[in-house]
């Protein structure tokens, strides 16, 4: 997961999650057609969020190079993490154990993601 970074990680949420993704889509595209008010985040609203958001894009035909500034938008916004001393900070990272994750390494919105 951490060689392949954010790739790695939104394959896997895409791949682990498709059957709730495709169900939140519909449900979008029908709300959608009924003329509703959609609203949907999460805690930052950069992984699971910015997938959903980046597929509706998608679906709406939106250009791949919007798609890809959306989302990197979101970096400034996420504010904080750099100020974070926790047990995932690259610097403090130890792995205790072969499956633990630096998750600090998939902080930020790269626009490559």
């Amino acid at each position: 997961l951490e060689d392949g970074r954010h790739h790695a990680l939104y394959r896997g949420i895409l791949k682990s999650g498709a059957r709730r993704i495709g169900f939140l889509l519909r449900e979008i595209l029908v709300a959608s057609a009924q003329n509703k008010t959609i609203v949907f985040y999460c805690q930052k609203g950069k992984d699971r969020t910015g997938l959903v958001a980046a597929l509706i894009l998608h679906i709406l035909h939106y250009e791949t190079d919007f798609i890809i500034a959306d989302y990197a938008r979101s970096g400034p916004l996420l504010g904080g993490d750099e100020d974070v001393k926790d047990d995932f900070s690259t610097s403090n990272f130890v792995r205790s154990s072969p499956t633990d994750v630096n998750w600090s390494l998939f902080r930020g919105s790269p626009p490559d993601a």
